[in-house]
């Protein structure tokens, strides 16, 4: 016996609808059929769904793995202290200045150009030690400490600085040129050119010019080393020694000549009509100098009776000057005349003398 689920109305067996309430009539057994292919295919749909997603987990896990690789590879060689060193050993080999420079992080404060850097590294045969240098960059890796190589291979000392770093979770090491902190003693009012870079000071004081690559630099200068004016250029040499800071005097480095001073009186020196406040005695010469035909030098003296006398004017443009004074020679000049003319007056008395006594003679022979 059917009955609606919905009313519980009795129904005949082939009713479709309930003749009450008008609800539609489900078999069970085709509610049942129908509730077990809806609940199949919603699994097959779960099943298809779960293994998309399977195969989408699995594909990123493998590309991120083997993007770790890669990374772990690259690193790996980019941290690695002997690919460093052989890179390095293929730069210079090449003489290859530029990217020498760009490899040995060259710090944007340090003076010096790509072509003095490949100059000094080129000094020295680095690439029959190379072993070494691999070895001392390894070292440094490992033991996570900086190093210093070069001392006992070459006679410039230590040529290379070799410092620990950090690259993720990589020991590796940066290699660079061993650089030299430079200071000049500068005079008072002086003030020195190098590298492009102007240094001053105004009182007498050792001035820091910077960190250089070692090797040979042009400077020029204007300074008071003596008390002739010093102008000129020349050449500073900075030296390896083991990356040490060092200090120079700027008479040590400046191109200068000796001037000798002769005078025959004690004297104010004068440069250019103005008074140095120093007296020849004072210095028998002028080191270091710089010919300038503008300086004109002379003596101003004392004569006995406190007179000044006034020296030739000389430029300074040899190695040695003598200072005359005019006024005295001229003075000597006419006393010299003055005695000429004394003698001759005497010779012309006594010759006149001579004619008188001769004189007197013959009139004595021709008067009785």
């Amino acid at each position: 016996m059917k009955f609606c689920t919905n009313c519980g109305a009795d129904l005949k067996q082939t009713a479709r609808f309930c003749m009450k309430c008008g609800k539609e009539i489900v078999d069970v057994q085709e509610e049942s059929i129908r509730t077990s292919l809806l609940s199949g295919i919603s699994f097959r749909k779960m099943n298809i769904t779960w293994t998309k997603r399977q195969t989408i987990f699995y594909s990123l896990i493998s590309g991120l793995a083997l993007i770790l690789l890669i990374c772990h590879l690259i690193l790996s060689s980019m941290a690695s202290p002997e690919k460093k060193v052989r890179a390095l050993e293929e730069l210079l080999l090449a003489k290859d200045a530029e990217a020498l420079y760009d490899m040995l992080m060259i710090e944007k404060d340090v003076q010096g150009t790509p072509e003095q850097l490949l100059r000094f590294l080129t000094a020295e045969d680095i690439h029959s030690s190379i072993s070494s240098l691999i070895e001392t960059a390894e070292r440094a890796a490992k033991t996570k400490s900086d190093q210093l190589w070069g001392s006992k291979l070459f006679e410039s000392g230590d040529l290379l600085s070799i410092k620990h770093r950090k690259l993720l979770f990589y020991n590796t090491v940066d290699i660079m040129p061993l650089t030299v902190e430079m200071k000049v003693l500068l005079p008072a009012e002086s003030t020195i050119t190098v590298a492009e870079k102007d240094f001053s000071s105004e009182t007498e004081q050792a001035v820091n010019i910077g960190t250089f690559i070692p090797g040979e630099y042009d400077i020029s200068y204007d300074a008071h080393v003596t008390i002739v004016p010093l102008r000129g250029k020349g050449s500073l040499l900075v030296p390896s020694l083991g990356g040490e800071k060092q200090s120079v005097t700027l008479e040590e480095i400046v191109e200068g000549e000796t001037v000798k001073l002769q005078s025959a009186f004690d004297g104010l020196l004068y440069i250019n009509g103005k008074s140095t406040n120093h007296y020849v005695s004072e210095m028998s010469s002028l080191f270091p100098v710089s010919f300038n035909e503008n300086l004109k030098l002379k003596v101003v003296a004392k004569d006995v009776n406190g007179s000044e006398m006034h020296s030739n004017e000389l430029p300074l443009t040899s190695n040695e000057l003598v200072f005359e004074f005019p006024t005295l020679t001229e003075k000597k000049s006419k006393k010299w005349s003055i005695d000429t003319l004394k003698e001759q007056a005497d010779a012309l008395f006594t010759q006149l003398q001579d004619d008188y006594q001769n004189i007197l003679k013959s009139i004595d022979f021709i008067m009785p």
